[in-house]
């Protein structure tokens, strides 16, 4: 239900589990949309107004924590890299923390512990 609704919000993702190329790509996008960024234009991006990317955003982080207990990781990866994207082009909301916790952790699966530090702090 939730992967519908994010349809409906404009959010596409796959009728079946994501393949590893599916979350590649998207991994990329997203990588692509923090790399440069400092601390400080992270907790300084502005508030999120777009209600569409808000409800958007509620959604994913609902979806994120399903992910997380069914152990599907590569849902989890691909729904963290949406979150990672929105929040960076469209600002900060009460998701915000999630989504950096969620990054956080796949920074630590890619082996990043650098980058996984910085977000779960």
């Amino acid at each position: 239900l939730g992967l519908s609704v994010l349809g409906e919000l404009g959010e596409k993702f796959p009728n079946k589990p994501p393949t590893n190329m599916q979350v590649s790509v998207e991994l990329l996008r997203a990588n692509r949309c923090a790399r440069g960024k400092t601390d400080h234009d992270f907790l300084t991006l502005p508030l999120m107004t777009d209600k569409k990317k808000l409800a958007t955003s509620s959604v994913l982080v609902s979806v994120s924590t399903f992910a997380f207990f069914l152990e599907a990781s590569n849902l989890l990866k691909l729904v963290t890299a949406k979150m990672m994207r929105i929040t960076v082009h469209h600002g900060q909301s009460n998701m915000t923390p999630i989504c950096y916790a969620c990054w956080a952790m796949l920074q630590s699966q890619q082996g990043n512990g650098g980058e996984a530090y910085r977000f779960g702090r």
